[in-house]
């Protein structure tokens, strides 16, 4: 089993965001814009109301509240602005939300802050409500702990194409990428086939939301490396369209990492080099990867 992280950064893994317990649909709500999220989706509740209060950190007109979501983190120098917040900038539903099973005994928790994140997708069908999405997700974490033996659905988190933000192993646990440059990645996937189609505006506003938030509360350092799924495994996730969106985004590196499978069960090597360009994985442009 996992040690929690030595970090200078270390979060309570059952108090961080998208860790309610209040039942199906209460973690989340706009609150800037007033809107709330279709009561169907809801299970036919009203969201509660939350105080209004200053936070540290900067909502996005399409901010929600987060009742009873509040963080303990122990502060250090490198991060001094991790304040607890009642407001989310991007609509977040927990693993209770749509209906996914707990992570198995053994799963290893990140040191943070995390260093890196891998962006990939599901590569099957797209979706844009919270009981098809539920749907999906639960078909892919039956798939990834039945047929690929891990312990939990593979991605920390997963994003809709309405920007919904799903939570799998959330902010604490190892995602199965393994690790990069002998270091762990946060797995943040967007579901749907992106060879085929280009990210909706909402996913990529509530990705860059989503990984600003976990530099904000420490998750992610602040330096941290972005890289396409392509660049360290023989896979065609994330797609070219979602490759050439990524490219784009301030932590986004360039660089080739190559996966060598060198023991069984998940388990692998990683290795930095240049490659040529016939090793080009053929969703990593040869204009984007150096």
């Amino acid at each position: 089993m996992g040690k929690e992280g030595e970090g200078e950064c270390r979060t309570e893994e059952n108090s961080l965001p998208g860790r309610s317990t209040r039942g199906r649909g209460e973690n989340y709500f706009s609150s800037k814009t007033g809107q709330q999220p279709p009561l169907e989706e809801q299970g036919g509740k009203s969201p509660p109301q939350v105080p209004d209060r200053q936070s540290h950190w900067t909502s996005s007109s399409s901010s929600q509240d987060a009742p009873g979501l509040e963080y303990q983190v122990e502060k250090s120098p490198d991060c001094n602005n991790a304040t607890p917040v009642t407001r989310l900038p991007f609509i977040l539903y927990s693993k209770q939300d749509w209906g996914g099973q707990p992570s198995k005994k053994g799963t290893s928790l990140f040191e943070l802050p995390v260093l890196c994140v891998i962006i990939s997708h599901t590569a099957g069908s797209r979706c844009s409500t919270l009981s098809y999405c539920s749907k999906l997700l639960r078909d892919i974490q039956s798939y990834h702990v039945d047929k690929v033996a891990s312990l939990d659905i593979g991605y920390n988190f997963l994003i809709s194409d309405d920007g919904a933000v799903y939570e799998g192993r959330g902010w604490t646990k190892r995602s199965f990428h393994k690790r990069v440059n002998d270091q762990p990645c946060l797995a943040v996937n967007f579901i749907g086939h992106y060879g085929r189609n280009a990210l909706t505006s909402k996913q990529i506003s509530a990705a860059k939301s989503l990984l600003d938030y976990a530099v904000h509360i420490c998750v992610l350092d602040r330096e941290y490396k972005l890289l396409g799924q392509c660049q360290t495994f023989n896979a065609d996730s994330p797609g070219q369209y979602a490759m050439e969106e990524i490219s784009k985004w301030e932590h986004y590196t360039p660089e080739t990492l190559r996966l060598l499978n060198t023991e069984p069960k998940l388990r692998y090597a990683h290795v930095q080099r240049k490659m040529t360009r016939d090793e080009r994985w053929r969703n990593c442009p040869a204009s984007i990867v150096a």
